[in-house]
């Protein structure tokens, strides 16, 4: 009987310390999220520039921007803080399948990164044979051979297109809660909205819907983390005339997925 005992108390112990680590990881992502996010410049104590979202359409032309490719020089910093979140020596086969995905490499952006028990990043080029075309790729952990999506190139490009986000996503384990059948554990995102979305939504199970986007004064990333039920997480997307599409995040624990929807 008290080895039983002695046996809840730990896995609960393991439980409350798990929950310190994964609340401290969100207050620090949405600490970061304040700092280069300019429509919370009133809570920073950074002045970042204005961005421009995507052009203001659907399709391949919504994944464009005006300003050029978008994003921050891996390893950029204002005043000293971090705002890219990753540093070149993060990126080095990165830039080797960009240059083999015809991309110029050495021009590689971060749009989004979060950092969880692994990176989480989008990333952004420009074509070497046309530097008005933007190619975006997500990174589940650093240094990884990402794959390139370039809009409207072949298959993969076409399903881009007509694509209104972009994410990347990573769920972990989680001790369970003694004595209950709780299956919660912490799920991270990154995203970057096409340029005619309006908003972004992140429903779960047993929490209230909370908007993590909405088209504004930046290049159109987002990020969150939350605890979830497994498979019980979507993302509504709006556009200027309504719900434009429905993304359920279904990664299970342990996993880390990528969503073109």
């Amino acid at each position: 009987m008290d080895r039983m005992r002695f046996a809840q108390i730990g896995v609960a112990a393991l439980a409350l310390a798990g929950c310190a680590f994964f609340i401290a990881n969100v207050r620090t992502s949405e600490s970061a999220w304040r700092l280069v996010n300019p429509t919370h410049e009133q809570d920073s104590t950074v002045a970042i520039p204005q961005k421009e979202p995507g052009r203001n359409a659907s399709g391949a032309a919504g994944w464009s921007w005006l300003e050029g490719t978008p994003g921050w020089k891996p390893g950029e910093r204002i005043d000293g803080y971090p705002v890219a979140g990753l540093e070149p020596s993060e990126i080095q086969k990165a830039e080797e399948s960009a240059r083999r995905a015809g991309l110029d490499g050495s021009q590689i952006r971060v749009l989004a990164s979060l950092r969880a028990t692994e990176l989480l990043a989008i990333l952004a080029a420009p074509a070497a044979h046309d530097r008005a075309q933007t190619c975006l790729a997500p990174m589940l952990h650093k240094n990884a051979s990402v794959r390139w999506l370039c809009p409207g190139e072949g298959a993969a490009g076409r399903q881009f297109s007509k694509a209104a986000i972009l994410v990347a996503a990573a769920s972990f384990d989680w001790p369970g809660t003694p004595g209950t059948s709780e299956d919660e554990h912490p799920i991270y995102l990154v995203g970057v909205a096409r340029g005619d979305v309006r908003r972004v939504v992140v429903e779960s199970a047993g929490q209230q819907p909370e908007t993590i986007y909405e088209r504004g004064r930046t290049w159109g990333q987002f990020d969150t983390a939350r605890m979830v039920i497994d498979r019980s997480v979507r993302l509504s997307v709006y556009g200027r005339a309504g719900l434009l599409e429905t993304v359920s995040l279904a990664v299970a624990p342990g996993q880390a997925r990528i969503f073109i929807d």
